[in-house]
């Protein structure tokens, strides 16, 4: 590991420790810088001492995307965020009443720059999940 990656990781660890453990929003004034691709469309922006969730206005609907706070050796963000981590931020981000999927698109379509997980709102009177045999 670099210095410079080094130096990375210690100043998350130091950003990390003024985080609550549950998702807080954060000001606008203090939002992550985004892509040009997605200029206009995020809407909120939630943190806490584990995860960055950023909420997206898509044209299809609502996106959430979510990173560990912290790097690894190469200076990625860390992966492997659980499913029961990732309902945690969906709730603490307030949609705990609402359904999100997660989307594994064609090969073609296939976007892979980060360490990321992206959970999209159901659309409306789509149905999927466990609710459909409890009845």
């Amino acid at each position: 590991m670099n210095k410079e990656i080094a130096g990375a990781r210690a100043w998350l660890k130091r950003e990390n420790r003024k985080w609550p453990g549950v998702m807080t929003r954060v000001p606008e004034s203090s939002w992550p810088p985004y892509s040009p691709a997605n200029a206009g469309k995020m809407v909120m922006v939630f943190r806490s001492s584990e995860f960055l969730a950023q909420v997206f206005d898509e044209a299809g609907g609502t996106r959430i995307s979510v990173t560990r706070t912290r790097l690894n050796g190469r200076g990625d963000w860390d992966d492997g965020i659980h499913w029961d981590e990732m309902m945690k931020v969906k709730r603490e981000c307030g949609f705990g009443e609402v359904s999100f999927v997660e989307m594994y698109p064609p090969d073609a379509d296939a976007v892979n720059v980060a360490n990321m997980r992206h959970l999209w709102l159901m659309p409306a009177g789509m149905e999927l999940g466990w609710k459909l045999w409890k009845r």
